[in-house]
């Protein structure tokens, strides 16, 4: 037990770290061009609206090994606001890149906070489906 506990460890930090690569690559960018290649989507449109319900189900399974408090707030967030979407080609596939600027909050406080602003990236393939999600960093962890 106490094997798998440490191999699942390092495969959240390895999913995260690679998120975080992710996510540091899909952002670089000048602002000339970010504005050029992006997009900008009406947050109430059907596929953005299906690509932020994806990110909060992805989000959830991020700390299935955490401690309970903070699993907890994890499995209980939910999209309070989406404040704005764009949407740009992926780089190194044919697929559409989302990136969805929302407020989260959490029906379980971490650390005395129940909601917590972020950038969240999906992948979605050519055929409708996504393949994951980028964050710049673990929602209510940091700030």
């Amino acid at each position: 037990m106490r094997s798998h506990i440490k191999l699942s460890t390092l495969l959240v930090a390895l999913i995260l770290i690679g998120s975080l690569s992710i996510f540091s690559q899909a952002g670089k960018s000048t602002s000339k061009s970010k504005s050029k290649d992006r997009k900008q989507m009406d947050v109430n449109d059907e596929k953005v609206q299906a690509a932020a319900a994806f990110s909060i189900q992805e989000l959830r399974k991020y700390c299935d090994y955490c401690n309970d408090e903070l699993r907890d707030t994890y499995q209980n967030l939910k999209i309070q606001k989406l404040d704005s979407a764009e949407t740009r080609p992926t780089t190194l596939s044919d697929g559409t890149m989302y990136f969805l600027s929302m407020t989260m909050e959490s029906t379980v406080p971490y650390a005395g906070e129940t909601t917590d602003n972020q950038t969240v990236i999906v992948f979605e393939n050519v055929d409708g489906s996504y393949n994951g999600i980028s964050v710049e960093r673990s929602p209510f962890l940091a700030h």
